[in-house]
């Protein structure tokens, strides 16, 4: 056989099975509903942390109720001498279990919180901090740890739903895939530090490079939304002046 017939053969060959892998590939990407896959794995790496957080929270919940108990009754607040008011927070370093929602999910903790100590800087702190002596610590401990899961839930299925809207299109799909993907892929590198304390310092730049990942991904949905709404608005322009023709 002449040598060109069996180059050309084996291109071929190599041809059709890069063209299976890729349609492999593609028929696995259509079947994955990243709405329901995503919001799946981030619980799935932020309960186990999570949960051992709040067991060892469960320990003193009594003796905290007992101390708001004592601080309602009096109805006043610790002071040092001289009237300034002693800041706990000053002195609380976050958590791996902290870190890991700050980073990981830092949509839920900026609203929510990374969970339910009054340290957390949130949007709805303030609120929360309202229920303080309304709610018992049990119920304000379900309750926070219910919206940061819910959180969970929503952001991701809304990205995951931004993705599925994507499906078939590589060259859209790809620039949203790759922010998610290391978010994720974070992680799942920093839940293990809430069992292993000497994998905190993988915690620690986990969540910095997550949190960064974090800002560029609002950025471009913020940037997507702006294109989207210019596009809209000269599309009804268009609209308009073909109809006063």
């Amino acid at each position: 056989m002449p040598a060109h017939l069996n180059c050309s053969r084996q291109l071929l060959a190599a041809g059709e099975h890069q063209n299976h892998g890729t349609l492999v590939s593609n028929v696995v990407v259509r079947k994955v509903r990243f709405a329901l896959l995503l919001p799946f794995l981030h619980l799935l790496f932020v309960a186990p942390p999570f949960a051992h957080q709040e067991v060892e929270k469960w320990k003193f919940l009594a003796m905290r109720q007992q101390v708001e108990d004592y601080e309602k009754a009096r109805s006043r607040l610790a002071v040092q001498p001289g009237g300034a008011s002693w800041n706990l927070c000053s002195e609380v370093r976050p958590t791996s279990t902290d870190r890991l929602v700050l980073g990981a999910e830092t949509p839920t903790a900026v609203l929510v919180g990374q969970s339910s100590s009054e340290c957390a800087h949130a949007v709805l702190q303030p609120l929360l901090q309202r229920l303080k002596y309304r709610m018992t610590v049990t119920r304000r401990e379900l309750l926070v740890a219910s919206l940061i899961f819910f959180g969970i839930v929503i952001q991701w299925s809304l990205v995951g739903y931004y993705l599925d809207r994507r499906r078939g299109k590589s060259e859209l799909l790809r620039p949203w895939s790759v922010p998610v993907a290391i978010i994720t892929a974070t992680g799942i590198l920093m839940a293990p530090a809430t069992f292993f304390p000497t994998l905190e310092p993988i915690d620690d730049i986990g969540g910095v490079v997550a949190a960064l990942t974090w800002a560029v991904l609002v950025l471009m949905f913020i940037s997507s939304s702006i294109a989207w709404s210019i596009r809209a608005i000269r599309r009804w322009r268009t609209e308009v002046v073909s109809l006063h023709r």
